[in-house]
């Protein structure tokens, strides 16, 4: 074998996976850079009964921490800082409730704005304006491809 084509076999072998690499890269969606990193929030919606039983089963056996603990309304948190909400009879209003027994998550993302680009267009319903809970905690629902309700959620 000659030393010229030695040789573009050599450089052949270490760049090909580099301009694979690179080719990959860029075909990518900048979504990945938002990196939806876990569920950041849950919320049910019970009847009466149901809600005593999550209540109970929050607190006295999962031992979660409460942040709202109002008649038909509290919020837990988790260690990791995700929260699981309960929706009793006279709970506030949000636009995932559909009747008892909805659900829904919310899903803990590094940058909102950018989230809700790729979102719109992708062509999911925005239902309504970014919330802001203090200056460290946003989030947003929309109505995902599936037809559910879902939120994102940005903490700082």
């Amino acid at each position: 074998m000659n030393t010229k084509k030695s040789i573009l076999i050599i450089l052949t072998t270490i760049i090909t996976p580099f301009l694979i690499k690179a080719q990959t890269k860029t075909a990518q969606p900048d979504s990945i850079l938002f990196n939806a990193s876990r569920l950041q929030w849950s919320g049910v919606e019970l009847n009466e009964q149901q809600y005593k039983g999550m209540y109970h089963l929050s607190k006295e056996v999962l031992h979660l921490h409460t942040v709202v603990d109002k008649p038909g309304f509290s919020v837990f948190k988790f260690p990791n800082g995700s929260l699981f909400e309960l929706y009793g009879p006279g709970s506030p209003v949000s636009p995932w409730k559909n009747g008892i027994n909805g659900s829904a998550v919310g899903f803990a993302v590094d940058n909102i704005e950018a989230v809700i680009k790729e979102l719109k267009n992708a062509g999911d319903e925005i239902l309504g304006d970014v919330h802001s809970i203090g200056a460290n905690y946003k989030y947003l629902f929309f109505r995902a491809p599936d037809g559910r309700v879902y939120a994102i959620v940005q903490t700082k």
